[in-house]
């Protein structure tokens, strides 16, 4: 990802083939899981980057293919590897996660000063279990608890990723819902507008709320004083924005 004020690159980078978690919102969940990656794969991808661009990569995350904290070994070696040879910080580092709470714990216990980048997408048990499905595994309650130990550990603010769905999960009652679920975790609220995806039937299965609604959702979110952001969506057109990282022909 490349950004007018900075001549360096951001790299989003996967760390397995195919994914195990099955988002309904998301298209690499269609693909099911393949194989996890390892770290000098995961590695690689930078390197590629950086080659291929002739620009350097200052900002990673963990963002691409896959569970990162279904992969956690290998995942935390890469970071190692980063921080001490590719000379990219820790604190340039997001790993995102669907909630596995062992992967958040085990995390914590390194003291890594990463960014953790948590998948939320809802505030409601129901609803949550609905359209992310290992949920159902790692209920909310103590999902916060172990955001708020991740926190205190590492001294670092948590990132609550929240992918808007018209009509499922951007009602007025489920941002002040997830205002009161996030007040006593050390956060920021990034919201990102869904982005469309086919099912391998060719059901778009979700729809993305109009700005208005954006808007008013990231007003209700702040009401526990949080900061609330829009994520500037990149890389719709080519089918290579969040949520929509899959094969379109497999050979």
């Amino acid at each position: 990802m490349s950004f007018n004020d900075r001549e360096s690159l951001s790299a989003c980078v996967s760390t397995q083939v195919g994914c195990a978690v099955a988002c309904t919102f998301c298209a690499t969940g269609f693909l099911g899981f393949t194989r996890n990656l390892t770290s000098q794969e995961v590695v690689d991808q930078i390197m590629c980057i950086q080659r291929e661009s002739g620009k350097r990569v200052s900002n990673v995350v963990y963002m691409g293919q896959g569970e990162p904290l279904l992969n956690v070994e290998e995942v935390i070696t890469s970071i190692h590897t980063i921080s001490q040879s590719v000379g990219i910080g820790c604190r340039h580092l997001t790993v995102s996660t669907s909630g596995i709470i062992p992967g958040i714990n085990r995390l914590a216990e390194e003291g890594l000063p990463i960014v953790l980048a948590l998948s939320l997408h809802t505030p409601d048990r129901k609803t949550r279990e609905e359209i992310v499905p290992i949920s159902k595994k790692y209920p909310l309650p103590k999902l916060m608890q172990a955001l708020a130990d991740y926190a205190e550990a590492t001294k670092r603010r948590v990132t609550i990723e929240y992918v808007l769905l018209a009509g499922v999960n951007d009602t007025d009652e489920q941002g002040r819902e997830l205002a009161q679920l996030v007040r006593n975790v050390p956060c920021m609220i990034n919201l990102i507008p869904y982005n469309p995806t086919e099912t391998p039937d060719g059901v778009t299965p979700y729809k993305r709320p109009s700005i208005r609604a954006q808007q008013r959702f990231k007003h209700l979110a702040e009401s526990t004083g949080k900061t609330v952001t829009i994520r500037l969506e990149r890389g719709t057109d080519i089918d290579a924005a969040c949520g929509q990282l899959h094969n379109t022909y497999n050979k």
